[in-house]
């Protein structure tokens, strides 16, 4: 970072001559308080990019005053000095405040420097928080893996963006795992190391979505100009991924234009026109609702704005498109959600297996994870049965629609599914419980219980005799 403004509170002149020269030469330009009341006076007069306290300052204690501004600018360095023995004797004080300190006599070398450090670690401090606040990592790029010959092709071209600065357009239904695609191109590209952040635009008003993303620049009651970080300044050097992009405010849409254009922006408040342009390194991936091939007719967004946006696009299939990858999908989850809520289930039983595979799934990934979520979450068993399938809302057309069959109870749902299948194969008990996935001793057990009960002689008699059981 490049200091512009300075306020040093010292009362050693000698040394605040010396230190001045040095700033001037860096292009920084210094002030200094020798006094409380100076310092008072000085410190709401401009936005400062680091403030340096003397331990020993006259008639104040130095650490005391340290921590009066950290309360009051939270988002301005400070840095204390003092003498080696001052500095030793208030050693635990000063780490417990959270202070960085440097011996006296200082030079502009190791004051830029500290400013430096503090700036960092409050930027990640930030950032950190921001993150878990906003974002759960999914799994690894190694994880992101498909059967699929689409998927597989998509996932082809995200690698292939990954390794390029520009923006890319990420299109999928929702619920097709935009936000995983994205973290999967960050994670292949060079900034792997650097933040990722997500940022689901639409959801806020536009003044308050505008703060989120740009940060935030306002003057309070003493003049000072007081800064909060937006999700550009977190993803600064790494990536920001704007899922729902068309659903972004005009106003926004237009800051997003210049950034891209220019590598800066204004941060929203009513300090715009007195500050230069914050800068940032952030890679910008955007997420689409639309087909890549919609997407410049999408009147929501600016068109100068989607030409930039759509430098690379990757285009994600619905998940009935790609039914191979439901099962894996499936058990990942099952393998996830048994170690957040300590199950011991581990895999899916046959016949919960097919229902999943042969259900449409309208909702893609996101509505396949909720449900797996659910069934994991009240299981009994070590593995998921149909009836795990049913939990939750809207899990009885789930576990009924996916097979073709209905029914008022779990039970009739199975007998239903057993005798669509004996249909298919023609009453084959063999090439029955083949699709089925289970055993044919289970199978001719479960037909003897129904005939015994008088469940299924209507059933049989439209669909043929079983020939083989």
């Amino acid at each position: 970072m490049r200091l512009r403004r300075v306020l040093i509170a010292d009362s050693d002149f000698r040394s605040l001559d010396n230190l001045a020269s040095e700033l001037t030469a860096r292009g920084c330009e210094a002030f200094f308080a020798t006094s409380d009341e100076e310092l008072g006076s000085l410190v709401g007069t401009h936005a400062w990019d680091g403030i340096v306290v003397d331990l020993a300052l006259p008639e104040l204690d130095g650490l005391l005053a340290a921590q009066a501004l950290a309360a009051r600018f939270p988002n301005i360095p400070i840095v204390l000095t003092g003498s080696p023995g001052g500095l030793a004797e208030r050693a635990d004080d000063i780490r417990t405040a959270g202070f960085r300190a440097i011996q006296k006599p200082v030079n502009a070398g190791q004051l830029v420097c500290a400013i430096e450090q503090c700036t960092e670690a409050s930027r990640l401090k930030n950032e950190n928080k921001m993150l878990r606040e906003q974002w759960e990592e999914r799994e690894p790029p190694e994880d992101v893996a498909s059967r699929d010959p689409q998927m597989v092709d998509a996932l082809r071209q995200a690698a292939t963006a990954a390794d390029t600065s520009h923006p890319v357009a990420i299109c999928g239904p929702p619920g097709t795992e935009r936000d995983v695609v994205a973290l999967y191109i960050h994670r292949c590209s060079a900034r792997a190391r650097r933040p990722f952040v997500r940022f689901e635009c639409g959801h806020e008003i536009v003044l308050f979505e505008e703060a989120q993303l740009f940060g935030r620049s306002s003057l309070d009651a003493g003049g000072a100009d007081s800064r909060t970080t937006g999700r550009f300044g977190v993803a600064d050097g790494g990536t920001l991924f704007l899922d729902n992009i068309g659903e972004l405010s005009m106003r926004c849409q237009a800051k997003l234009l210049r950034f891209i254009q220019e590598g800066q922006f204004l941060p929203a408040g009513e300090s715009d026109g007195h500050l230069p342009p914050e800068r940032a390194d952030v890679r910008i991936l955007t997420g689409h609702v639309c087909d890549a091939r919609e997407l410049l007719h999408d009147t929501r967004l600016r068109q100068d704005l989607l030409y930039r946006l759509n430098a690379f696009s990757v285009s994600i299939p619905t998940l009935r498109e790609r039914r191979d990858d439901i099962l894996p999908l499936a058990k990942r989850f099952v393998r996830r959600f048994a170690i957040e809520t300590s199950k011991n289930t581990y895999g899916i039983d046959p016949v919960a297996e097919r229902l999943l595979v042969e259900y449409d799934w309208p909702g893609n990934v996101d509505e396949l994870r909720d449900c797996i979520r659910t069934a994991v979450t009240g299981a009994k068993r070590d593995v998921l049965l149909p009836e795990d399938l049913l939990r939750g809302p809207c899990r009885t057309e789930v576990s009924g629609v996916i097979g073709g069959v209905t029914g008022p109870t779990i039970e009739d749902a199975q007998r239903q599914l057993i005798l669509k299948t004996l249909n298919e194969t023609h009453g084959d008990c063999d090439e029955a419980a083949r699709r089925l996935r289970i055993a044919v001793t289970v199978l001719t057990a479960k037909i003897e219980r129904y005939k015994s009960g008088g469940l299924i002689t209507a059933e049989l008699a439209r669909a043929g005799e079983p020939k083989k059981c």
